[in-house]
């Protein structure tokens, strides 16, 4: 099975179209009959219809096709979309709002730790050299800004979403997620992003991946014991060796330990007429019957148990011991 995940750059149903054959070569070419779904993200308008024209261009069977609204404030919403075939078959996708206590948690830590820092500075400034009335304003100022934050609750941002994808031979259930970006402020990297993906993380115990844009440039994240399984794929947006995203890894999918994946890149070209980003996409290896304990022992004895397949018998074994005993005590009787 593949999954493939991309940000297709505000994409609307007249920009689908347009691509579709695009879209649908580069789907084509990784998934060549293979069960699939492919995740897209950044669309805010008529998600049927996007998806129906996305469609034209993928050559696959039964295809099945879905969007979810990914919620969060005005400036952020947007939907996700789902097209899955050759086989693959989603449940309804929903939601997932689990992380949002830890990550209002989170943030509550880190803004009283700002007014505190703020505090110390002021104090330490003051202790300096008395302020003047000008100057005294302005450190007011720097405690009032602190004390009112920049942060934002996390009903602001949009949520992952469910995702949980069916074929002949495998099962993945995984968080597919669009993280705060630019428009949620200047510090959309950090603290929002990071915060974000760790709170997702810590509460995604019980699925298999998650994946999706991270807008995290080269930042690592706590990844409450999943693994990073895309940390060798470089950025993952398009840019020149000068350019802002060169060494930018915002595309990224964690996966439970154990879990057999690979991972790779695929592009539409260096052009951003589509997008700026690359599609990460993800093989799971089918998956193995579950072992028996029988599985975990190697076919061939350990020399440790050597003694028991040479000698069928056990009595056999002691006079064999005791004699190798007594002709050794001789040994010893001749060298004294």
């Amino acid at each position: 099975m593949i999954i493939l995940s991309w940000n297709i750059q505000k994409v609307t149903e007249e920009k689908a179209a347009q691509f579709a054959p695009v879209i649908g070569q580069v789907i084509n070419e990784v998934t060549g009959g293979k069960p699939f779904v492919l995740v897209v993200y950044e669309n805010k308008t008529k998600p049927q219809a996007v998806l129906d024209a996305i469609g034209t261009g993928i050559h696959a069977s039964s295809l099945q096709a879905g969007w979810v609204p990914a919620g969060g404030g005005s400036s952020v919403k947007e939907n996700i979309l789902l097209i899955a075939g050759n086989g693959a078959t989603v449940d309804k996708p929903e939601v997932f709002t689990g992380w949002r206590t830890d990550f209002d948690s989170k943030c509550k830590l880190l803004h009283q730790q700002e007014i505190q820092s703020a505090q110390l500075n002021a104090a330490r400034l003051n202790a300096l050299r008395e302020p003047r009335s000008s100057t005294a304003s302005g450190r007011q100022q720097a405690l009032d800004k602190a004390q009112v934050g920049t942060f934002k609750p996390a009903d602001h941002f949009r949520d992952p979403v469910v995702i949980t994808v069916r074929s002949a031979d495998a099962k993945a259930s995984f968080l597919a997620l669009h993280a705060p970006g630019p428009s949620s402020g200047d510090e959309h990297e950090e603290p929002f992003a990071q915060t974000y993906a760790e709170a997702v993380l810590a509460n995604a115990g019980r699925f298999d991946m998650v994946l999706g844009d991270f807008n995290l440039r080269t930042h690592d994240v706590d990844a409450s014991g999943f693994v990073d399984q895309s940390v060798r794929l470089g950025a993952t947006t398009k840019g020149s060796e000068e350019g802002r995203h060169t060494y930018s890894r915002l595309d990224r999918v964690y996966a439970r330990p154990g879990l057999e994946i690979s991972t790779a890149l695929l592009s539409d070209g260096q052009e951003k007429a589509l997008t700026d980003h690359h599609c990460l996409a993800i093989k799971v290896e089918q998956q193995q019957a579950q072992k028996t304990i029988t599985s975990y022992f190697a076919y061939e004895p350990s020399p440790l148990r050597q003694q028991e397949v040479i000698y069928e018998n056990y009595q056999q074994a002691f006079v064999s011991r005791a004699e190798n005993l007594k002709a050794e005590d001789v040994s010893m009787d001749i060298s004294q």
